[in-house]
């Protein structure tokens, strides 16, 4: 995927689909055993003496688990296992993920500072992104808007010898004399025009989402401009 880096694409693709990256996955698995131990009864003496034991190593896995979880403000020291300390560990951790998400995406496309008036904020999702179920045609070009895997001028002037300041990447398709970004594309741009009007879609939800898309008939939109730009670059 050129131009967006990889730990970018990452963390947008995790988001999507719901997951947790796997630092984060390794943790709550350990926050889970650390959970699990503790409700063994006394009884069950080797599950309790390896505990005990785990936690006078200066650099085993509770050590480690306890410095990870003390950057999340909990103290497993001090925690009343009462309360569910893995449920806890799960929300802190979608908490920073959503945190690192927005602080890799502040660049100007992705979170549309250019064109919003106030800055934008990612909400933790409550179910995976909603292209991941539409058709594979229609989710491959969601994919590509959410990660700048086009051909626009904005990601194609980025790279190899091609690159151009992003100043200088305008749009050739239209006398507007502006840089082809995706807000160019989807909303002003006179060579999409057509498709605009054929779908009963406002492009600028798209955008005010953080390129994120609502339904079936915005990814239809997406997929028809994309397939526009594309055949300008067919043999």
């Amino acid at each position: 995927m050129a131009g967006v880096h990889a730990k970018t694409i990452t963390s947008i693709l995790y988001r999507d689909f719901l997951l947790l990256m796997a630092p984060h996955r390794a943790l709550l698995a350990a926050a889970k055993f650390l959970c699990y131990l503790q409700t063994l009864s006394l009884d069950n003496r080797p599950a309790r003496w390896a505990l005990e034991t785990s936690k006078q190593l200066p650099k085993g896995w509770y050590a480690t688990l306890r410095r990870d979880l003390l950057l999340l403000d909990i103290d497993v020291l001090t925690w009343d296992y009462r309360l569910n300390l893995a449920l806890q560990v799960e929300k802190a951790l979608w908490i920073k993920q959503h945190v690192e998400l927005e602080l890799c995406l502040t660049w100007s496309r992705m979170l549309v500072w250019r064109h919003h008036p106030f800055p934008l904020h990612l909400a933790i999702p409550p179910k995976p992104a909603l292209y991941l179920s539409l058709p594979r045609y229609l989710a491959r070009q969601c994919a590509r808007l959410r990660t700048s895997a086009h051909h626009l001028a904005i990601e194609h002037y980025r790279v190899g010898n091609r690159r151009r300041a992003c100043h200088l990447r305008i749009c050739q398709y239209c006398d507007a004399n502006e840089v082809e970004d995706e807000y160019h594309a989807l909303v002003t741009c006179r060579d999409t025009q057509a498709i605009r009007d054929q779908f009963n879609v406002p492009p600028r939800l798209i955008m005010k989402r953080s390129l994120t898309i609502p339904d079936r008939a915005a990814a239809e939109f997406v997929a028809a401009i994309f397939r526009h730009v594309d055949k300008r670059f067919e043999p």
